[in-house]
């Protein structure tokens, strides 16, 4: 499925997957920025990018994964995506400059 329900505080707000900029991992929440908002959610990173497994995300850092259609550009140890700059840590760099190759 391309859609999916997360919950933002007291909130279940259907997220289409492809509408995914980037996550990042808050303690027992994971932050999730789409091109609709900000959306806290329980649960770790982890386990969201479980969900997530048949769809294009990476993780690029220990605290942030990304939606790899959404990449506007790659910088040496950055990726922008929406305006915002994610780290990546140097051991990801190469697997995702293998991964974009392919899409």
């Amino acid at each position: 499925s391309n859609t999916l329900f997360v919950k933002d505080r007291e909130v279940y707000i259907k997220l289409d997957v492809n509408d995914i900029l980037w996550m990042k991992a808050e303690g027992n929440y994971t932050h999730v920025e789409s091109v609709n908002g900000k959306h806290l959610t329980r649960g770790n990173l982890k386990e969201l990018l479980e969900k997530f497994k048949n769809h294009p995300f990476f993780r690029t850092h220990r605290s942030y994964a990304i939606n790899l259609k959404q990449i506007s550009s790659i910088q040496p140890q950055t990726v922008t995506i929406g305006g915002t700059e994610i780290p990546i840590a140097k051991e990801s760099r190469e697997e995702l400059l293998s991964k974009i190759n392919t899409l």
